[in-house]
C-alpha cells in the first residue's frame, strides 16, 4: 500500500512520465472496445466495474444502481474471493454523513475505517461487516439525483491515490455513458421492432381482410371536374371482388372502361373537400352493388383517396327479393281476400280471373280442361278481346304445349305468332283467338293433364319471371279455392244428409269443449234421446254424469278420464235414466278427441246411440246361448260349426275331451288333424259338396285320446240360412258309430257264417245219411245209426251256439264233449282206459268244427263199440300238439289216436273202409287241407290227423 502511494506519489505527468499516461490511454481504450460491443446494460456494468477493479488492485469492485426506494442494487462486477459482492444495499445502511456525501456527487475515498475519525463506532462496525475497510466510492448524479455508484473496496486498509481515484471517476461516467447508449440503442431497436410488427400487422391486414382496399390519385380537368383516376394500391380483396388483376398504376378509363360518372364525381368530393363519405353504388361493368367508404389521404393537392369497398350484391339482392316477396305476398293475400267471399266454384273462377287480369294488365284469363283430344276453355275474363268460351282441338295449338303442360310444367311464350317451333296453321290457331303472348299453369293429378290457368296478352309481351310466378301462385290458390269450394259444397250436402241420417236413425251428436270446463253442445236427437227439454243444448258435464245410473256411474267417469288421460278414442256403454219419464236406457258412447297446434286436446266429438233392444236381445241371445251350451255339453255327440265349408270356428267341449285337441287348433281345417289320414281325403270331398246337397253326411274315423286308437263316427251337418237364404254357418254333430259297425261286422260275419255252416250241415246231414244207408241193412240199424251221428253234430252245433260272440271251440272242450257223447267217460272202467295229453285251450276254426267232429264221433264210436273201449285190456291214447308247417309261416294242430291192446284176430268186426275211416281219409284231406294217416294194427288202431290252424288262432295262440 505504501510502495504503490510512493509510486503514484513520484508520478507528475507534467513531469514526463510518459509511460504512465499512455498505460491509462491503452486501459481506457481497452474500456473502451470491451463495452462498445456490449448491448445489455448490467454487461457493461459487470465488465467496467470488473476492468477498474482489477487495474486498481482492489479485493471488490461492482456497479450500483440507485432506484426510487433508495435501494442500491448491486452488479457482479469483481471479486477477489475474500469477500463476496452484495446483492442489495440500502443507502441509508450508510448513515446520513455517508449518504450526504453521495447525494452531493462527492467522491467518497476511505483508506482505513478503523482510524478514519468521520466514523462513529457502530458505522465502523457497519462497514468493516461487509468487508469494506479501505473504500474508493464515485457517485454520479443525473438530473440532480443520485442515480449509481462504482465502489472499490478492500478488506485491509489502504491509501488511494489521486490517479486511481481519477481513473475511477472517468471510468465511472464512461460506464454510465455506455449504459446510456446501450438503453438508448435498446429503445430505439423497440420502437424499430415495433414499426417492423406494426407494418407487418398492417400488411397483414391490407392484404388478408375481405374488405376490398385501394389508394387512388384524382384526376381533374380544368374546369375541376373529377374526369379519372389512377390506382396506386390494392389489396388481394380489391381484386377478388371486382375481378380485376394487375391494374396498379393503370388509370380507371383504361381498366374498367364503361364505368358511370357518379363514382368519379363521388371521389373527386372527397378529394377536394377532405371530408370522408360513405355510400352505395352500383357498378354496371361489374353488375355488383358496392358499399363505400372514401377517406382523404395525405396532402390536400396529392389528390390521394382511401377506398374501402364490400360487395353487397347478395345483399341489395335479397333485400330486392324480400321487397318483392313482400309484394308478392301482400298481392297473394289481396288475391285471397278477393275470393275469400265467393262460395261457388264458378264465382271463383270468375273472380279470380277479373282479379289477376287487372293486376297484370292482360287482355285474358280462362281457365281450361282437358277433354279427350279437346281443350275446353270456360269462365274466362276478357279486356279488348272477344270471349273465347268453347272447345277446340288440342293439336291446333302444338304438340309441344300440350307436352309441356302434361310434363306438370308451366308454359310461357313472349311471342306466339313468331315462334319458329309452331306451324303456320298453329300460328293462325293462335291469331284467330287473339293470342300474341301467353303463360299456361297446368293442373296435373295422378300424372294426369287435367285443365289448367291460361294469361294471354293480345300483342307480344315479354313476361317477367315475377309475373310468371305470381300467375303460377295464383293458380295454385285458385284451384285450392274451387276444390275448397267444391269440398264445401259437398259437405254441406253431406252434413244435410248426415242431418236427415241422424235424425231418421236417432243417433245423437255432441262436441264437448274439454279445454273450456267440459261443456258439450248437444244435438236435437241427442236431447230427445236422453229426455232433455228441446232447448238443453249446452250442458255440463256433471249434468250428464248424473244422469248416468248409479250403478254404472263410476266406471263411465273411469271410462271418460282414461280416455281423456291417453288422448285416444273415447268408448263406453252405460245406462241412463232419462229426464222426462225415469226410464232406463241403454246407451252406447262413441268419441275422437282434437287438438290444437300445441297437441293439446280441445275438443271430443262424439256420437250416442240407443243400444236398449240390442243389449236386451243379448241378453235373450245369451240365456238361448247357455241353454244351447249346456244341451251342447250333455249330449254324447261331438258337436261343431263352421262358417265357411270344412272351416271350423267353434267346436263343443266333447270335441276336446274326446281328441285332445285344443278348441283354438280346431278352428279352419285344423279339426283334420285328429281325422285318420286315409279318410281326411274322403272327408273334404263331402265338404265339397255339401253347399250343392244342402247337407254333409260322411263317416270317418277320429282319433280317441284315451284309448290311444281311431273309432269310427258318423258326421252330419245342415247349413244356417239367413232370410235371404244365404248360408250363414254349417251347424254338425259326429256320433260314435265305432261299437255299431263293429257289431254289424260281427253280424255279417255271423250271418254268412250261419249261411256257409247251414250249407255245410245240410251236406254233412246228406253225405252222412247217404253213408249210413250204405252201411246200413235195414231200416231200424239205418234210424239208430243215423241218430247217433246227428246228436253228434247236433251236440257240436250246441257247442258252437252256446260260445260269445267272437268266441272259439277248443280242441279239448271237442274230444271230451265227444267221448261224453258216446259214454266213454260215462263209465268209470271205461274212463280209466283213456289218456289225454295236450295242451289246453287250442282254438279251432268254426268252419272246420263239424267235419272234425264227425270223424272224432266216428272214432270215438268204434272204439267203444268194437276198439280199446270195448275190450277188457284195451287202451286209449289221445294226444296232440301245435307245430309249424313246412312253409314256417302258419300253425298246424296234430292229433295221434293211438288204441292198443286190442285182440284184432277175434274181431268179428274189423273196422274196414266205413263211413268213419272215408270221413278221415278222404273227407278231412278235401274239406279241411288236413293230413291224415290210419293204421290198423296188430294191437290196435292208430291215427294221425294233422290239419291247419287260422293265422288268428296261431296269433292268439303265441300271445298265451
Amino acid at each position: 500500500m505504501t510502495g504503490a502511494q510512493n509510486n503514484l506519489d513520484d508520478l507528475n505527468p507534467d513531469g514526463g512520465h510518459a509511460p504512465f499516461r499512455n498505460d491509462l490511454q491503452k486501459f481506457m481504450s481497452r474500456l473502451t472496445e470491451a463495452l462498445r460491443p456490449l448491448a445489455d446494460p448490467k454487461e457493461i456494468q459487470t465488465t467496467a466495474a470488473a476492468m477498474i477493479g482489477k487495474k486498481l488492485g482492489a479485493e471488490r469492485s461492482f456497479y450500483h444502481e440507485i432506484d426510487e426506494q433508495g435501494w442500491a442494487t448491486s452488479t457482479n462486477g469483481y471479486a477477489s474471493g475474500r469477500v463476496d459482492l452484495p446483492e442489495k444495499i440500502y443507502l441509508d445502511d450508510f448513515g446520513d454523513q455517508w449518504l450526504g456525501y453521495y447525494r452531493s456527487g462527492t467522491t467518497v475515498v476511505v483508506e482505513d475505517v478503523d482510524t478514519d475519525p468521520r466514523f462513529s463506532d457502530q458505522e465502523r462496525i457497519a462497514w468493516s461487516s461487509r468487508g469494506a475497510y479501505a473504500c474508493l466510492a464515485v457517485p454520479l448524479l443525473k438530473g440532480g439525483k443520485l442515480r449509481a455508484i462504482l465502489a472499490l473496496n478492500n478488506s485491509s486498509p489502504r491509501v488511494w491515490a489521486p490517479a486511481d481515484i481519477a481513473l475511477a471517476e472517468d471510468v465511472a461516467d464512461r460506464t454510465w455513458d455506455a449504459v446510456e447508449r446501450a438503453r438508448a440503442d435498446t429503445v430505439a431497436d423497440e420502437s424499430r421492432a415495433r414499426l417492423r410488427a406494426s407494418e407487418h400487422k398492417y400488411r397483414t391486414l391490407f392484404e388478408n381482410i375481405e374488405t376490398g382496399f385501394c389508394i387512388i390519385r384524382m384526376k381533374f380537368d380544368p374546369h375541376g371536374n373529377a374526369v379519372d383516376y389512377r390506382l396506386e394500391e390494392v389489396n388481394p380483396a380489391f381484386e377478388k371482388q371486382t375481378g380485376l388483376n394487375d391494374v396498379v398504376g393503370k388509370w380507371v378509363s383504361n381498366a374498367i372502361p364503361g364505368l358511370e360518372q357518379h363514382w368519379f364525381d363521388a371521389y373527386g368530393t372527397v378529394a377536394k373537400t377532405g371530408k370522408p363519405a360513405r355510400f352505395e353504388n352500383f357498378a354496371e361493368p361489374f353488375g355488383r352493388w358496392y358499399d363505400v367508404y372514401a377517406h382523404p389521404m395525405g396532402e390536400p393537392d396529392s389528390h390521394c383517396v382511401a377506398v374501402f369497398f364490400h360487395d353487397v350484391t347478395e345483399r341489395k339482392n335479397a333485400a330486392a327479393a324480400l321487397r318483392l316477396a313482400e309484394e308478392r305476398q301482400a298481392y297473394l293475400l289481396a288475391f285471397s281476400d278477393y275470393l275469400r267471399p265467393f262460395g261457388d266454384a264458378a264465382q271463383i273462377k270468375m273472380a279470380a280471373g277479373e282479379f289477376l287480369g287487372k293486376h297484370l294488365d292482360a287482355n285474358r284469363v280462362i281457365y281450361f280442361e282437358v277433354d279427350g283430344s279437346d281443350y275446353v276453355a270456360e269462365g274466362d275474363y276478357a279486356n279488348g278481346v272477344e270471349n273465347v268460351s268453347g272447345r277446340y282441338p288440342i293439336e291446333s295449338f302444338g304438340e309441344q304445349l300440350f307436352e309441356t303442360y302434361r310434363r306438370g310444367e308451366v308454359a310461357v311464350s313472349h311471342d306466339c305468332l313468331s315462334d319458329p317451333t309452331l306451324s303456320h296453321a298453329e300460328r293462325n290457331a293462335f291469331r284467330a283467338v287473339e293470342i300474341g303472348a301467353y303463360i299456361g299453369v297446368p293442373l296435373v293429378k295422378n300424372d294426369e293433364l287435367i285443365g289448367g290457368l291460361a294469361v294471354h296478352s293480345a300483342r307480344p309481351r315479354r313476361w317477367t319471371d315475377e309475373e310468371i310466378l305470381r300467375v303460377t301462385k295464383a293458380a295454385d290458390r285458385i284451384w285450392a279455392a274451387v276444390e275448397r269450394a267444391r269440398a264445401e259444397a259437398k259437405l254441406r250436402a253431406r252434413e244435410a244428409e248426415l242431418a236427415r241420417t241422424q235424425r231418421i236413425s236417432g243417433v245423437a251428436s255432441i262436441d264437448i269443449d274439454v279445454a273450456g270446463g267440459l261443456r258439450g253442445v248437444r244435438s236435437p236427437e241427442y236431447c230427445l234421446l236422453h229426455g232433455l227439454g228441446s232447448q238443453t243444448v249446452v250442458e255440463r258435464h256433471d249434468e250428464w254424469l248424473e244422469r248416468i245410473h248409479p250403478d254404472d256411474r263410476e266406471l263411465a267417469q273411469r271410462t271418460f278420464d282414461d280416455a281423456l288421460a291417453r288422448g285416444d278414442d273415447y268408448e263406453s256403454e252405460y245406462r241412463i235414466v232419462r229426464r222426462d219419464n225415469g226410464e232406463t236406457r241403454w246407451i252406447s258412447a262413441k268419441g275422437v278427441f282434437y287438438r290444437n297446434a300445441d297437441q293439446e286436446i280441445e275438443r271430443l266429438v262424439g256420437a250416442h246411440i240407443d243400444i236398449t233392444d240390442r243389449k236386451r236381445a243379448e241378453a235373450i241371445t245369451k240365456e238361448a246361448e247357455a241353454r244351447f251350451r249346456l244341451l251342447v255339453e250333455t249330449m254324447p255327440q261331438l258337436v261343431w260349426k263352421a262358417a265357411n265349408p270344412a272351416s271350423w270356428v267353434w267346436a263343443s267341449p266333447q270335441w276336446t275331451e274326446y281328441t285332445g285337441q285344443a278348441q283354438a287348433d280346431s278352428h279352419g281345417h285344423g279339426w283334420l288333424e285328429p281325422v285318420h289320414p286315409d279318410d281326411r281325403g274322403p272327408a273334404m270331398q263331402a265338404w265339397s259338396q255339401a253347399t250343392d246337397n244342402g247337407i254333409l253326411e260322411i263317416e270317418f274315423r277320429l282319433f280317441h285320446k284315451k284309448e290311444q286308437r281311431y273309432r269310427w263316427f258318423h258326421t252330419r251337418a245342415l247349413p244356417v240360412r239367413d232370410d235371404g237364404g244365404s248360408i250363414i254357418e254349417w251347424v254338425g254333430t259326429s256320433t260314435d258309430i265305432d261299437d255299431l259297425r263293429s257289431m254289424q261286422d260281427r253280424m255279417h260275419v255271423m250271418v254268412a257264417e250261419l249261411q256257409h255252416r247251414t250249407r255245410n250241415l245240410l251236406g254233412v246231414v246228406n253225405a252222412t245219411m247217404s253213408s249210413t244207408l250204405r252201411d246200413t241193412a235195414d231200416l231200424n240199424e239205418f234210424s239208430e245209426l243215423f241218430r247217433r251221428r246227428l246228436h253228434a253234430l247236433a251236440r257240436v252245433n250246441a257247442l258252437l251256439s252256446r260260445k260269445a260272440e267272437g268266441e272259439r271251440v277248443t280242441f279239448d272242450e271237442l274230444i271230451r264233449m265227444e267221448l261224453e257223447g258216446v259214454g266213454a267217460l260215462d263209465d268209470a272202467s271205461a274212463s280209466n282206459k283213456i289218456d289225454l295229453v295236450g295242451p289246453a285251450g287250442v282254438k279251432l276254426r268254426s268252419a272246420t268244427i263239424q267235419t272234425f267232429a264227425l270223424a272224432i264221433h266216428e272214432l270215438a264210436t268204434n272204439a267203444l263199440k268194437y276198439g280199446a273201449l270195448a275190450q277188457d285190456e284195451g287202451r286209449l291214447s289221445v294226444s296232440w300238439d301245435i307245430r309249424t308247417d313246412i312253409s314256417g309261416r302258419g300253425r298246424r294242430l296234430h292229433l295221434v289216436w293211438h288204441e292198443t291192446g286190442i285182440d284184432m284176430a277175434n274181431q268179428t268186426h274189423a273196422p274196414g273202409r266205413g263211413y268213419g275211416r272215408e270221413l278221415i281219409e278222404r273227407a278231412l284231406p278235401y274239406q279241411l287241407q288236413a293230413t291224415t294217416f290210419y293204421e290198423l294194427r296188430s294191437d290196435g288202431i292208430c291215427c294221425t290227423i294233422n290239419l291247419p290252424l287260422s293265422k288268428l288262432i296261431d296269433e292268439e295262440f303265441d300271445n298265451e
